[in-house]
């Protein structure tokens, strides 16, 4: 892929952005449904969005989430989900 292409996949990621939800306290969810919110998790500027205690904690169960938190949130690492 030529790094125009790659350009464009960075900006079309950012355009789709995450629209983070906060589906518990001290926990963010990108959950667009639009197959990359996995790939989102590339984006330092957007996940620096999320208020987290400790340095940032992300999982992607699958391709359509990405779940953030932070290291010294108990409460926040035991979240499996937005429900």
């Amino acid at each position: 892929m030529s790094k125009d292409k790659k350009g464009l996949v960075v900006v079309g990621l950012k355009y789709g952005g995450p629209a983070w939800e906060s589906p518990a306290p001290g926990v963010f969810a990108s959950a667009k449904g639009d197959g990359y919110d996995a790939s989102r998790l590339c984006l330092a500027d957007a996940i620096r969005d999320c208020d987290v205690r400790g340095p940032y904690v992300a999982a992607a169960p699958n391709t359509n989430l990405l779940l953030m938190t932070g290291s010294e949130d108990a409460p926040g690492l035991r979240t499996r989900r937005p429900r």
